[in-house]
């Protein structure tokens, strides 16, 4: 899969999504004061953030992931991520954000492995076509072969009902020259010593396309979220962050019930 930013059009918010949540984390405060940065994973989670798209689109999307994800775990790499532009509709360009926007999610070519090569090839020129069969009745030819493009350049938003919503997404997955070598193995020990070794970056190709992939799944409508894929300690503090508010707010209803009538005066 393979997609760009739009010329024309402000990206509103920017993830990069792998799956992992170790130091996946992007400083929330410096977000706020920079509208073109790149959040990740646990910001993701956090703003409890979803792929909005209905039946059709979610199945298309799933096929094409999970193509991608089984090719890059048979060359065996990892490292790779789902950048996600989202532009939304009613905001539309009066932000003037897409001056600075970066305009290409695909990744400056390097020298790499040439299994590693043949999987970039692969996936850009081949990664958004779908399968005749997996098409429903009734799209146009160009929308057949570029389904992820065919909204403003986007893959726009849907509800359970297939109606379109108000964001456009654009995706692609980048980074994917990375192989499962000698320095990733060590960097997984290294970092596996002061957390959980599944949830870190570095981890076996296959063992990181699965999560990638059910992450992404667990993110979209209808999904599980992203919180079971948080630290366990982060977890503990998100619920008990929960349990504050819900606290907070009962506090809040009690005080706001109506108060006892005052007595009323007796003539003298």
């Amino acid at each position: 899969m393979n997609n760009l930013f739009p010329a024309h059009l402000d990206i509103h918010e920017t993830y990069d999504l792998k799956g992992s949540t170790v130091g996946r984390e992007y400083d929330e405060a410096k977000a706020r004061e920079n509208p073109r940065a790149v959040l990740k994973d646990v910001n993701w989670i956090h703003r409890h953030k979803q792929l909005e798209f209905g039946p059709e689109k979610r199945a298309f999307l799933s096929a094409q992931l999970d193509r991608d994800k089984e090719f890059l775990q048979t060359v065996g790499v990892m490292d790779y991520s789902l950048l996600v532009g989202i532009h939304n509709v009613q905001r539309g360009n009066r932000d003037n954000l897409r001056r600075n926007t970066l305009k290409v999610f695909s990744p400056t070519p390097r020298r790499q492995p040439s299994k590693a090569k043949t999987a970039k090839y692969q996936i850009q020129t081949t990664g958004t076509e779908l399968a005749e069969q997996d098409l429903p009745d009734g799209l146009r030819e160009d929308q057949a072969r570029f389904i992820f493009y065919a909204d403003d350049g986007g893959y726009r938003a849907t509800g359970e009902d297939n109606r379109s919503l108000g964001t456009v997404y654009y995706l692609g997955v980048i980074d994917i020259l990375t192989p499962w070598n000698t320095k990733k193995k060590l960097e997984s020990m290294w970092k596996g010593l002061s957390a959980d070794r599944h949830k870190i970056s570095p981890v076996p190709s296959h063992e990181y396309g699965e999560r990638f992939f059910s992450f992404l799944k667990a993110v979209m409508r209808g999904g599980d979220g992203g919180d079971t894929f948080l630290p366990k300690e982060d977890r503990e503090k998100e619920e008990k962050g929960k349990e504050k508010e819900q606290v907070q707010e009962e506090k809040e209803n009690t005080s706001g019930e109506a108060q006892p009538a005052e007595p009323s005066s007796s003539g003298q």
